[in-house]
């Protein structure tokens, strides 16, 4: 029996690099958000068109001087959610990456919060698909309760 053995990847702790790495998964999650037209919320509940040269200079307005003053962890954490991005993305690890940049590299209380929403329709698909599941308990509650009290009321009695 072989034992497949994952490939190991160098990795750059230098911060030149992490940010070179940090622009690339910046451009592949604005490309995965634009494909998929979730929408970008910045600050609490301002939604703004999404472009990802805009998003890329507000995360490095001061990026590398912060990947300077990180630790070691923080770096790693860095290459950890870029490993998820570069892999199957989805829109958890996108918002996960994000804050991951505002709150441990950046440490900017200034600087806004952003995440991407779906969109209105899948979110409508997703509270209606809610109500046909309490809908369908009700309607197996309530369908396991006609069946105690029927019981074997109709079966014919031979005797």
């Amino acid at each position: 029996m072989e034992v497949m053995e994952q490939e190991r990847v160098a990795v750059s702790y230098k911060s030149a690099d992490i940010k070179q790495a940090i622009m690339k998964g910046i451009i592949a999650l604005t490309t995965y958000t634009k494909k998929n037209k979730y929408r970008l919320i910045v600050g609490v509940l301002t939604e703004v068109e999404l472009d990802p040269f805009d998003l890329t200079t507000k995360f490095t307005v001061n990026i590398e001087a912060a990947l300077d003053k990180s630790s070691k962890k923080t770096k790693k954490g860095i290459y950890n959610r870029l490993r998820g991005i570069n892999g199957k993305i989805t829109l958890k690890k996108v918002n996960t990456f994000l804050h991951f940049i505002n709150t441990k590299v950046l440490k900017d209380a200034n600087l806004p919060k952003h995440r991407f929403v779906v969109t209105d329709r899948e979110e409508r698909i997703q509270i209606s698909r809610e109500n046909w599941v309490e809908a369908r308990n009700a309607a197996d509650t309530a369908l396991k309760l006609y069946k105690e009290t029927k019981a074997d009321f109709y079966k014919v009695q031979k005797g």
